[in-house]
């Protein structure tokens, strides 16, 4: 009895600048093709989204590639699957403008959480206030990046007021 074929498949995205988007577009789907490999990446300017399969075992390659030619460790997340059937066609690399669609509310919110260890509450404080310009904005998350990290605690509605006039 011969043994069924199984294919991986890995999804998974990145938020990482990229520059160069043609060349590396060219790189991708060099590597796809030589290596028999199906499904679609996308690369934008603020990262990389994708869904790939091939025969089992491909993924420690692919992953490899992705971290050398990007520079990069993790993913900021991923999934691995597999299936009896190659779920793609062939194999696509677009260019696109974002690399995951969110509201782009959500996504500074996420910055400023992650990137300046600030709560909700006070991400979506931030997000309402009118700021006049970009540098007032930026002087705020500023005030309270050094806060939080002078304090090493997340800043709260509490010691909010130590931070923003």
């Amino acid at each position: 009895m011969q043994k069924e074929k199984k294919f991986d498949i890995i999804s998974f995205y990145k938020f990482i600048i990229l520059d160069d988007l043609e060349k590396h577009q060219l790189a991708i789907k060099k590597f796809l093709i030589d290596k028999n490999l199906k499904g679609t990446l996308i690369l934008s300017p603020e990262g990389l989204n994708g869904t790939v399969s091939g025969v089992e075992g491909f993924v420690k390659k692919f992953n490899q590639f992705l971290f050398k030619n990007f520079s990069f460790d993790s993913y900021d997340s991923s999934n691995l699957s597999s299936s009896s059937n190659i779920p793609f066609d062939r194999p696509r690399v677009k260019i696109k403008k974002e690399v995951v669609p969110i509201e782009k509310n959500i996504l500074k919110r996420v910055i400023l959480e992650k990137e300046y260890n600030i709560n909700l509450d006070i991400c979506e404080y931030l997000l309402k206030r009118n700021y006049r310009d970009i540098d007032s904005l930026l002087n705020t998350i500023d005030k309270i990046g050094r806060y939080s990290l002078s304090t090493n605690k997340k800043v709260s509605k509490k010691n909010l007021s130590l931070i923003i006039d």
